[in-house]
Formats: structure tokens, sequence, C-alpha cells
């Protein structure tokens, strides 16, 4: 009997060890763990630790920064690497308050949206409004062609054009037997190449 309590312990161990794996706190919950940990928010890391598979937290004395585009990781030591490609950083990345880049990276599947540019490590994705299929901006951009929907509204409609019309792709309604591919912004075939 004391044999199956055991093996039951045992058991029951290895399983919530392997259920439960360490996170780091969300921003919202960072001072609460860095002050129970190390008595101060800013001594406070937690970091990835690639050498382990697993995020480490620990005490240190001054914060660490990197660069805008990198994140904090442990690797033998604690150095920068490139944020995941779903996540930007503009800014230098502080040690405390964070253990991923910050920023989510906006995703262009709005209706009549398109991808422009997949962004940076520093920048968001860029959207265009899909003028193949009629549509526009609702506010115009920033720039003509596309908009950084991290910065400014880049909802698209459904633009009429009158029947012996198409619309270009600087969102304009041309007469179709006229219009000569002379835009200012690319072709939506183009775009799929950056």
């Amino acid at each position: 009997m004391q044999f199956y309590s055991v093996c039951l312990i045992l058991f029951l161990y290895k399983t919530s060890e392997a259920i439960y794996s360490f996170r780091c706190p969300v921003q919202a919950h960072w001072k609460h763990r860095s002050e129970a940990t190390c008595d101060s928010w800013d001594k406070y890391f937690c970091v990835y630790d690639q050498n382990k598979n697993n995020f480490s937290e620990f005490c240190r004395d001054n914060p660490d920064f990197e660069a805008p585009g990198l994140k904090l990781t442990i690797s033998g030591s604690i150095q920068g690497v490139v944020c995941d490609n779903d996540f930007y950083q503009p800014n230098k990345f502080w040690s405390s308050g964070n253990s991923r880049c910050a920023f989510k990276k906006s995703i262009c599947s709005d209706e009549g949206q398109l991808l422009f540019n997949n962004g940076t490590t520093e920048d968001d994705r860029l959207c265009r409004c899909d003028y193949t299929k009629g549509y526009d901006f609702i506010v115009r951009p920033q720039h003509e062609c596309y908009c950084i929907p991290s910065e400014e509204d880049c909802s698209c409609y459904n633009k009429k054009c009158s029947v012996n019309d198409i619309l270009s792709p600087d969102y304009e309604c041309i007469d179709r037997k006229t219009w000569e591919p002379n835009s200012n912004c690319d072709s939506i075939d183009i775009i799929g190449l950056r």
C-alpha cells in the first residue's frame, strides 16, 4: 500500500510539473510580483532562458535595456534577441516591466484590407485597401497608398464607380478604356513581392 502511495505522489508531482510551466507576469501584475520577489520593481527580471527552455525570474541591482527591435533573453548571459514575428518594439526595451516586445503587430484582415508590408521588429505592419475589389479608404491615410494601423484608421469601404469606370491603384474611378497603368501607388500584384 505504501508503495502505491509513493508512486501516486510521484505521478502527481510529474503531472503537475508537466502541466504547469512558469510564465512571466503580465504587465498589470509585474509590479506586485517584483515587489514580492525583489522588494523593488526595477530590480526584478523575468526573461526567457534559452538554455532551460523556460522563463526565469531573479533580482539584479540595475535594470537592463536593449535597442529597439530587440528583447532580452538568457543564452549563456543576458542578451538581446529580435522580437517574435508578430511583435515589434519601437523603443528601447527595459527589463523592468516586460519579458517580450511590447506591441503585437496589426492584422490587415478587416473588410477590404490587404497586407501591404509586414513591418519590421521596430515597426507595425502596413495595410492597404483592395482596389481590385472596389475598396477605398474611408479616411484618407497620411500616406497615399497605405496606412499604419497603429497610428490611423485603416477602415475600407466598397466605393461605387460608374459602369464604365474601374478603381485605380490610386483609389480613383477612371474610365476603363482610357486607363493607363501609371499610378503613384503600386498595383497589388507588385505588393506581393515585398
